[in-house]
């Protein structure tokens, strides 16, 4: 009986040690123009967009929208940004924005683009740690970077975890009219998680030691 209650505690303390954060945080992120100084919440990642250029196009149009789909629609663990490009004529973009977050977990990122997908169509991008707007120092050592030339989803290798990071894309659009980028975040505990799990093990403890007595 005491094993029974050893196990299911056990347990119980694990699945709350493994909690990951809840993507709960309402998002304001959709449905607006990307300009400079746009600020918006997806999760519980902030977005700052502080550089946006166009050229191939007309550069005064608002040639590119936030689209995003519902958080609670993400893989579990990626919050996804999704871009609409307005022109109808190929266009090149060049995008910074600033990604952060309070729970200091944010560990890789990716991007896709979406049909059609001409020949020619390129992304790159840079997660930095220093804003890539500010000569010097620029981006610094990229804590990764991605180059999409397929359409399909590119994920960077694992960094971090940080608690913010730089987005630098130069994309190749010869037609193309839509985006997106994932941040991948990791599982790390809620702090309401590890409160239940110190004072689990305490009680676990406590048990073994009475068992071991009696």
């Amino acid at each position: 009986m005491k094993r029974a209650i050893f196990t299911v505690l056990s347990a119980a303390l694990l699945t709350a040690a493994s909690a990951t954060y809840a993507n709960a945080s309402p998002s304001t992120c959709a449905n607006q123009d990307v300009v400079i100084g746009l600020s918006c919440t997806l999760g519980d990642l902030t977005f700052l967009f502080e550089e946006i250029k166009f050229t191939g196009a007309n550069s005064g149009s608002d040639l590119l929208d936030l689209s995003t789909p519902p958080t609670s629609a993400a893989t579990p663990g990626v919050v996804v940004l999704g871009f609409t490009v307005l022109a109808t004529t190929p266009v090149d973009i060049e995008l910074v924005y600033k990604v952060s977050s309070t729970k200091t977990d944010i560990t890789a990122i990716d991007s896709t683009f979406g049909p059609p997908q001409p020949a020619g169509s390129q992304i790159f991008e840079s997660a930095c740690p220093t804003d890539p707007t500010i000569i010097p120092p620029g981006c610094g050592s990229p804590y990764a970077t991605v180059t999409n030339t397929t359409g399909l989803y590119t994920i960077s290798s694992t960094f971090g975890p940080v608690s913010s990071l730089y987005i630098d894309k130069d994309i190749e659009n010869f037609g193309f009219s839509t985006f997106t980028d994932s941040i991948e975040e990791t599982t790390v505990p809620e702090p309401m998680a590890m409160s239940l799990l110190g004072g689990g093990l305490a009680l676990l403890g406590m048990l073994r030691f009475r068992s071991k007595a009696s």
